[in-house]
């Protein structure tokens, strides 16, 4: 994963990353025949992000585009 941080203070930080990786598909169906398991590449790029919050929990909000979609939001926990 590449991160290039913009802006960098105690409680925010402006950001943008890239990444490369497979995922592992498991799809169930009520057709014996179907082959659609299996391995895929996936990627995410997002153009900007915003991490907000104190040092123990911090919030983020993402722009971009690939396999978690385009917009990502979310709390995080720092132990």
């Amino acid at each position: 994963m590449l991160i290039n941080l913009y802006f960098n203070k105690e409680n925010i930080a402006l950001y943008s990353k890239a990444a490369l990786g497979f995922s592992n598909q498991i799809k169930h169906s009520s057709s014996y025949d179907d082959k659609n398991n299996g391995m895929s590449f996936a990627f995410q790029v997002s153009v900007i992000g915003i991490d907000f919050g104190i040092p123990l929990v911090r919030g983020f909000i993402e722009g971009g585009y690939g396999s978690q979609g385009i917009i990502q939001a979310g709390l995080k926990v720092c132990l």
